[in-house]
């Protein structure tokens, strides 16, 4: 009989239990729609006046506020300006590298050169009179005059010029220096 009666309270639970369901459907649905209805309703057109103020606590807070954020601005404004002129400033020594690095270039590349340019000496004269077998009063001068090819790089094509005339008397400062105003390469 237990087992009888414990069935038909479970079923009694259960018809009360759907009913309950239902009763909360039936109830979320007409609160959806009263919320639907709400919202296509039709708000007064008429504009209202609303003044809001706030306490002096809250505008103090929010002065305090907008001064530090000023603060802030001004202090990057600051640095934005310290910035274009440590710029400005880098700009003008890299400027002045630059053009002491190219008068260095100049130099190095005329030391190169003088370093390397032919050097073309002259050291001594080798010289020998010869006396004419026939007569004693006549000689024979044979001079040679030695010259150093020096220097990193050796001197190529060299041209002498050698000028020789009698002359009656002891030569002027003039004649002895010539004055050559064409090179005429030796054959």
């Amino acid at each position: 009989m237990g087992f009888i009666q414990l069935r038909i309270g479970l079923r009694a639970l259960r018809v009360a239990i759907n009913k309950l369901s239902d009763a909360i459907k039936e109830y979320s649905s007409a609160i959806y729609a009263q919320n639907e209805a709400r919202k296509t309703e039709k708000l007064p057109i008429d504009p209202q006046h609303v003044i809001v103020s706030y306490d002096e606590e809250t505008a103090r807070n929010t002065k305090h506020e907008q001064d530090r954020q000023h603060r802030t601005q001004n202090s990057i404004k600051k640095a934005a300006w310290c910035a274009f002129v440590a710029a400005v400033i880098y700009a003008g020594i890299a400027a002045f590298q630059w053009n002491e690095m190219r008068n260095a270039t100049v130099i190095s590349r005329e030391a190169l050169e003088s370093v390397q340019r032919a050097f073309v000496s002259f050291q001594h004269f080798e010289y020998l009179r010869i006396q004419d077998p026939d007569r004693s009063d006549v000689h024979t001068w044979n001079i040679t005059a030695i010259f150093e090819n020096g220097g990193t790089t050796n001197a190529m094509n060299v041209v002498g010029i050698i000028k020789v005339k009698e002359l009656p008397l002891e030569p002027t400062d003039e004649q002895f220096r010539g004055q050559y105003t064409q090179l005429i390469p030796w054959q």
